[in-house]
């Protein structure tokens, strides 16, 4: 069984993918700094290195778990043609990722 993640880690994370997603929204991706980044969300920077080596690694991480919850996602409801309400389940929790992806 899997451990649950602490909290306050949980809040740290989210506050570093919001702030991300909002500077990418702004520059590319290899114009964005750490500590533009940590600025951006009062965390310290040791804080960010607790949780990630450089931000293309936390990146990374986020498309890596946005993949896993759509894997599980095809696991739970694999695909029948013969079953349009599965596909309809399926195909709405594909979407739900994807929106929760797009507000990060």
């Amino acid at each position: 069984m899997q451990k649950k993640t602490d909290r306050r880690v949980r809040k740290t994370k989210s506050q570093l993918k919001t702030g991300l997603a909002q500077l990418m929204r702004e520059k590319s991706i290899r114009e964005i700094t750490v500590k533009e980044l940590v600025d951006a969300v009062d965390i310290n920077r040791s804080t960010f290195y607790l949780h990630y080596t450089d931000i293309y690694q936390m990146l990374q991480k986020i498309e890596e778990d946005a993949m896993q919850n759509i894997t599980e996602v095809m696991k739970k409801y694999p695909i029948d043609p013969d079953n349009s309400d599965l596909f309809r389940i399926y195909f709405m929790c594909l979407m739900k990722i994807v929106r929760l992806q797009v507000r990060l």
